[in-house]
């Protein structure tokens, strides 16, 4: 964990706070006051996002995990934020929209919105159990495991990753793909799981046209240009490699 999040995290708020020198930050204290306006904040408010980390440390079923915070949330949206049950479920439905200037900051969700997501994460299955079942990768597959053998694992899983993502338009094909080509090479598949989110899972973001970095953008309009400046990202991958580099030539002396 110490080199997987905690020495990245200490790197991006260090990048950012020299990035920030000489510049005056200033907080947009209206649409706070708005917001605070529109909602009953309450402490209680937090246990939907508790009992996701709690319920997960405990791993307790995905499914079974967001059903329960779901349900606190309809609860307190009900008691806490005065909302009738027909708003709530239409909240749940066609999402949340304000007629306000801070509606931009917390408009949308919503199936309706979720929609184009889940014909793309379905169809990025079909392609992966396609590939899967077929031979067309057989070959990739060997050159692939000859490669994880004579270089660090890590390394070999960020080029392969960033390339899959490269000819990927999505973060869920690329993840697939990825796992495809490398489980063979892995006895840990906690190692395994642990390379893929700290290669696979990261780099599907710095390719323009791949969704996984261009929709959250889209969304609240900013620019493209932004990717490059996700520093957590970046150190991720980085020290990881790193690491991986250092151990796997130390282990083959």
């Amino acid at each position: 964990m110490f080199r997987t999040c905690i020495i990245p995290l200490i790197l991006t708020i260090a990048t950012y706070q020299i990035f920030n020198l000489g510049i005056e930050a200033k907080v947009d204290n209206e649409s706070i006051e708005m917001i605070r306006e529109i909602f009953n904040f309450n402490l209680l408010l937090i246990l939907p996002t508790l009992s996701i980390i709690i319920l997960s440390i405990m791993k307790i079923d995905l499914r079974i995990n967001m059903i329960i915070s779901i349900g606190i949330s309809i609860v307190f949206a009900l008691l806490i934020q005065d909302k009738t049950l027909t708003e709530v479920f239409h909240a749940l439905i066609f999402g949340f929209h304000l007629d306000s200037p801070a509606g931009k900051l917390i408009n949308g969700g919503g199936f309706f919105s979720m929609f184009k997501m889940l014909l793309i994460v379905g169809t990025s299955s079909g392609y992966f159990g396609f590939f899967k079942e077929t031979d067309l990768l057989v070959g990739v597959k060997k050159f692939v495991n000859r490669t994880f053998s004579k270089l660090p694992k890590m390394l070999v899983m960020s080029l392969m990753s960033t390339m899959i993502s490269v000819f990927s338009s999505n973060q869920t094909l690329s993840i697939m793909l990825t796992y495809e080509m490398a489980r063979e090479s892995y006895d840990d598949r906690d190692k395994l799981a642990l390379d893929m989110e700290n290669s696979a899972v990261m780099t599907p973001s710095y390719i323009p046209w791949n969704i996984a970095g261009r929709t959250p953008l889209e969304m609240v309009g900013a620019p493209l240009m932004s990717l490059y400046f996700s520093f957590y990202h970046h150190y991720i991958i980085l020290v990881n490699t790193i690491f991986s580099v250092v151990d796997f030539y130390r282990t083959k002396k």
